[in-house]
């Protein structure tokens, strides 16, 4: 089960942001929150003992405690608490309109032993939603923004804050964020948390199709070798799939490998995806245009197609020249 840490009533633990003029209340709220998973807790495995008797720890059904809890938890998040004199979970957070705050927040909830604090955040806010979508948004901008200095519960706060984005087909998001994502330099790509998140979210909305393609093309028409953003607005492509510009992907693709930049990752997520249509595509490129293909090139189409195929031995070899 997990959620709780059971020892954890007396010391919670609580780590807090230096400098936030809430932190008292975030503790206060914390510790409540702490309180309230424990008497659930405390409910579930007394309904269990009554159910199932002695059946040992581990025995007993998981996915029941997790909808109990998630359905006592998005009630609890809604209820004035005396503790935070006379006013809700769900109306204290929605207050926090500072940045800093909501991570200082953030941080002290996830010093409660309730795990995991993103899951906790989807469901404070998975059913009320009203006013939230700005300050979501707003959340994962300073995270791009400040990624430098952004802890690690920071970037778990704002891919679940995507995550929410998209299921509330947010799709109006789409083009700030996109704008706030390529602002990023291609060296700080490597190790930026938050790319493959971003590139899901895009992947959610059919309709972003022409917005992302747009973007790749713009770089290709300049011959400006895909690094950074654009290799993960090409992931973006890929996920939304089946269907929806699937000629100006290919070319897009076609593109990519004349520049010597079809990024090993793409095909990786490719390869997740199972997409068949990319080994068609691939194969058939290779074939029209093996004599003019460099080597550097044809390797680089061989190995694509290994990466999601599995198998290379029925490919043409490369012609002497």
């Amino acid at each position: 089960m997990n959620t709780v840490n059971g020892d954890k009533q007396s010391d919670t633990g609580l780590r807090t942001v230096a400098g936030g003029v809430n932190e008292g209340r975030h503790a206060v709220l914390a510790q409540a929150l702490l309180s309230a998973c424990h008497r659930v807790q405390e409910e579930y495995e007394a309904e269990i003992a009554a159910r199932y008797g002695d059946c040992g720890d581990g025995d007993e059904p998981e996915g029941d405690f997790h909808a109990i809890m998630a359905n006592n938890l998005t009630a609890w998040f809604a209820t004035p608490l005396s503790e935070l004199d006379g006013i809700s979970p769900n109306d204290y957070i929605r207050s926090l309109d500072d940045t800093a705050e909501l991570l200082e927040l953030f941080a002290v909830l996830s010093g409660t032993g309730v795990e995991p604090m993103p899951d906790l955040l989807k469901i404070r806010l998975g059913r009320d939603h009203t006013g939230a979508t700005a300050g979501l948004r707003r959340f994962v901008i300073k995270a791009i923004e400040e990624r430098d200095v952004l802890p690690d519960e920071g970037f778990a706060v704002a891919h679940s804050a995507l995550e929410i984005l998209a299921e509330w087909e947010d799709e109006d998001f789409a083009p700030e964020l996109l704008a706030a994502f390529e602002s990023i330099p291609a060296p700080d790509f490597e190790d930026f948390a938050l790319s493959q998140s971003i590139a899901q979210f895009f992947g959610r909305f059919h309709g972003l199709v022409p917005l992302l393609i747009e973007r790749i093309e713009e770089r290709l028409a300049t011959g400006e070798i895909l690094t950074g953003a654009a290799d993960y607005i090409l992931v973006a492509l890929s996920l939304i799939g089946a269907g929806t510009g699937d000629s100006a992907i290919y070319r897009i693709f076609t593109r990519a490998i004349e520049q010597m930049r079809l990024p090993e990752m793409v095909m990786l997520m490719l390869v997740d995806l199972g997409n068949p249509r990319a080994v068609t595509f691939l194969r058939a490129y290779l074939q029209r245009n093996l004599q003019t293909l460099s080597l550097a090139q044809y390797r680089q189409c061989v190995s694509s197609i290994s990466a999601l195929h599995g198998r290379y031995d029925d490919l043409p070899r490369y012609p002497n020249k």
